[in-house]
């Protein structure tokens, strides 16, 4: 079971949001990164966008939103060395 102190370290140091795209909003909020994605015929978006905090991510929906821009989410981990650290593979054994 994880504690909110756990919950806390893996949202800030582990986790990040993307956000896929055919369009980009006009004005890209500040700390998000904007990969352009590689053009294919199966590819459904063109844009990935990355919010590496909770912050961002809010911001960047409501950007969306408010331009009514279609999007799709997906919550992933960071390459980050802190993994080992903060989420070991077989668990914290008491």
């Amino acid at each position: 079971m994880l504690t909110p102190v756990d919950h806390w370290l893996r949202e800030t140091f582990l986790l990040e949001t993307h956000f896929y795209c055919l369009r980009l909003p006009e004005k890209v909020p500040s700390g998000v990164k904007v990969r352009e994605l590689p053009n294919s015929p199966t590819s459904k978006y063109r844009y990935r966008l990355i919010a590496r905090s909770n912050r961002s991510s809010d911001r960047v929906v409501k950007k969306m939103n408010e331009e009514g821009l279609m999007f799709a989410t997906q919550v992933v981990e960071k390459k980050t060395p802190l993994k080992p650290l903060i989420a070991p593979k077989g668990g914290v054994s008491c």
